[in-house]
């Protein structure tokens, strides 16, 4: 279905102006997981916006079914992990603004998510994805 999330498969991917690898590169991607929105598809290209706003086009093998995010905060500041899903429980660690991480399950309102050897929660407002 459309739309839903994708993250990138690879360290490097071609985003570009149309769905055919004749069509001008716009942008390259160099962050594997990062989260993408498929906003519309062929059978072998997905039209996808990433958390910038941009729209470009992308082989669909060079995408992932993989639940990712991006941490975001309109005021640049960290994001605090936390313990469990709770304004009030304990900060393991602070997340700087477009940091990856991979989605492990979903509350209502929270998100577990995983990156290098911490797993804890974010609220989902502080995350772009699913």
């Amino acid at each position: 279905p459309v739309p839903r999330f994708v993250s990138l498969k690879r360290d490097e991917v071609f985003g570009r102006a149309g769905p055919d690898g004749d069509y001008p590169v716009v942008t390259v991607y160099r962050q594997r997981g990062l989260p993408l929105r498929v906003i519309a598809e062929t059978e072998t290209w997905r039209r996808v916006e990433d958390p910038f706003g941009r729209r470009v086009w992308i082989a669909h093998f060079m995408l992932a079914g993989r639940p990712t995010g991006m941490v975001v905060n309109r005021s640049g500041l960290t994001v605090p992990l936390r313990r469990r899903p709770d304004m009030e429980a304990h900060q393991l660690v602070n997340l700087q603004p477009g940091v990856v991480v991979r989605i492990k399950e979903s509350r209502a309102g929270w998100r577990r998510v995983e990156i290098d050897r911490y797993r804890g929660w974010l609220p989902v407002d502080s995350l772009w994805g699913p």
